[in-house]
């Protein structure tokens, strides 16, 4: 379908506002997608040290679509499986703070969208190899393969519990190596119905989904607005 004539110079003030403000704007993304992220998930971080080397693990996906917030970002996640929206709030990084604004990742393309709506609004995003999106998932830490048993590892059930109204299988990790998990090990609790964990329980504290509801979110929450433009680069890269 042709642009109307009001439309294409609709589109192209955003353009111009846009270019106006690409500086400030690709900085922002920057922060986010190159070290930012680290200040918003530290509580996550201080559970399970390992996970930080987020980007050099495959991550897992739900079995079943779901919706739910992380106190510990803070933040919202709407998962649709090959695709997820994560709204964050206004936070601290780097000096500066970084904006409220969300992400979007689609496993099957490859790209990757950051969204700031705020006054001017602004968009830009990225293409990675879709094996790669996973690990540029800010939430990625909770979507991490579970370690396997071992001669170092010790993987204990204790029991079954239910979290936010899903039921879980409650497990012990242990382990003498400490890229495995901190000193004192952890607790998970691994949602029966998603196959994802949904609390982390470690030396560090707690993090934890909460408002858990199952099922296809909107698929509206998941469409770029149209001034979003290709920023090549910005994304970085998996280690």
């Amino acid at each position: 379908m042709k642009e109307t004539e009001g439309e294409n110079q609709s589109l192209q003030r955003e353009i111009g506002t846009h270019k106006e403000n690409s500086g400030q704007h690709l900085e922002e993304v920057k922060m986010i997608w190159r070290g930012a992220c680290v200040a918003a998930v530290a509580s996550l971080l201080a559970l399970w040290p390992a996970r930080g080397a987020a980007q050099q693990r495959p991550s897992v996906k739900p079995l079943k679509p779901f919706a739910a917030e992380l106190p510990a970002l803070p933040g919202k996640v709407y998962w649709d499986m090959d695709k997820v929206r994560i709204d964050m709030g206004a936070f601290a990084a780097g000096g500066g703070t970084v904006s409220a604004h969300y992400t979007l990742l689609f496993y099957t393309s490859g790209k990757i969208y950051q969204v700031f709506p705020g006054a001017p609004p602004m968009c830009s995003y990225d293409e990675v190899p879709p094996a790669q999106v996973g690990c540029h998932n800010p939430v990625g830490m909770m979507l991490m393969p579970l370690p396997k048993a071992s001669a170092k590892t010790k993987i204990t059930v204790l029991g079954e519990e239910t979290v936010e109204g899903v039921p879980c299988t409650v497990e012990r990790v242990t382990s003498s190596d400490p890229n495995v998990a901190p000193p004192g090990g952890v607790r998970v609790w691994v949602s029966k119905d998603l196959g994802v964990m949904v609390k982390i329980e470690g030396p560090g504290g707690g993090a934890f989904f909460t408002a858990i509801k199952l099922g296809e979110p909107d698929p509206k929450l998941f469409v770029p607005p149209p001034y979003c433009k290709y920023a090549p680069g910005t994304a970085g890269k998996c280690n």
